[in-house]
């Protein structure tokens, strides 16, 4: 994350709590697109769009929603499933 990172990030936390707040702070996904030059960001391990997709056995999906976000640092959190029907997907 560099200075246009971190001036991005305040941007995003002033507007989910003027804009978004509904109970809590949120943040939409057109603001993250908007502001996600010099974001470092992970994605959530099992709530998220990306995991949604893979346990719906539809990784292009997956990887369109990946690759949309290239401005931004985008790092996959990855955690081993004791499962007997294995997801597998390369991003």
């Amino acid at each position: 994350m560099n200075h246009e990172g971190y001036s991005n990030l305040v941007k995003l936390v002033t507007l989910s709590h003027l804009e978004g707040f509904y109970y809590k702070p949120r943040i939409d996904r057109e603001l993250i697109e908007k502001y996600s030059d010099g974001l470092i960001a992970i994605t959530p391990s099992f709530s998220g769009e990306v995991a949604q997709a893979l346990k719906g056995r539809n990784p292009d999906k997956a990887r369109e929603w990946s690759r949309d976000r290239r401005r931004a640092v985008l790092l996959h959190e990855l955690s081993h499933l004791r499962r007997r029907d294995p997801l597998w997907l390369v991003l």
